[in-house]
């Protein structure tokens, strides 16, 4: 992880379109190179607006770390309340340490579509290894789960609705 973000900052900071030269590096590859198409002019675009926000615009990209720090502390609220709700005691800052576990799923299993299977396994080791029952990781999981499948539901559901304004 420093590793990744030590390369983020140093590409933010020098201007280093550092996303453009891994997709072409792995456009050179033998077998992957050949079913990647992208083009280039819009991965450049892409990397020069986020150029603007990270570098250019220091209020608006604090501002959006505020936003995505509420959001993290709201998902530990989600995980505190969905403790709460088993019964169990656990100490207060078990939830945030859980949290911060579990945020390398997504990274780790980025191959696995949903990280079905990958993300139960997860909690319920991370629980254990906590010294909380693995079954309730398992159910915590499901929970997250069935509300990302019900956002992602609502979403699709009011799409066209939002598609046809103006």
């Amino acid at each position: 992880m420093n590793t990744f973000l030590l390369a983020a900052v140093c590409a933010i900071a020098f201007r280093i379109y550092l996303i453009g030269a891994i997709i072409k590096g792995v456009g050179k590859l033998p077998r992957i190179g050949k079913y990647l198409r992208f083009n280039e002019s819009d991965v450049r675009h892409t990397e020069d607006l986020l150029f603007v926000v990270l570098r250019d615009r220091p209020l608006r990209f604090l501002s959006i770390l505020a936003i995505e720090c509420a959001a993290q502390a709201l998902l530990v609220l989600e995980l505190y309340v969905l403790l709460r709700a088993t019964g169990m005691s656990f100490p207060m800052y078990q939830p945030f340490l859980i949290e911060a576990a579990t945020k390398f799923t997504g990274l780790v299993f980025f191959f696995i579509p949903g990280q079905v299977g990958a993300a139960e396994g997860t909690y319920a080791f991370i629980f254990r290894t906590v010294g909380l029952p693995a079954s309730a990781g398992f159910a915590l999981a499901l929970a997250r789960r069935l509300r990302s499948l019900l956002v992602a539901g609502a979403g699709l559901a009011l799409s066209p609705a939002i598609g046809r304004r103006p």
